[in-house]
């Protein structure tokens, strides 16, 4: 309405996703395609520079 302005937060917050895995045992495919999954979507989120 009249009176309202979007305004973008300044600066862009930035942070970091980390997975951590068991150091004996191995991975299962299930956790690595998760991994995979999550870190294409986060790709397809970021601006292009």
């Amino acid at each position: 309405g009249p009176g309202l302005a979007f305004r973008p937060f300044e600066p862009i917050i930035e942070y970091e996703t980390a997975f951590v895995f068991p150091a004996v045992g191995g991975n299962l495919p299930v956790a690595r395609r998760f991994v995979d999954f999550v870190r294409t979507e986060q790709m397809s989120l970021t601006p292009a520079s």
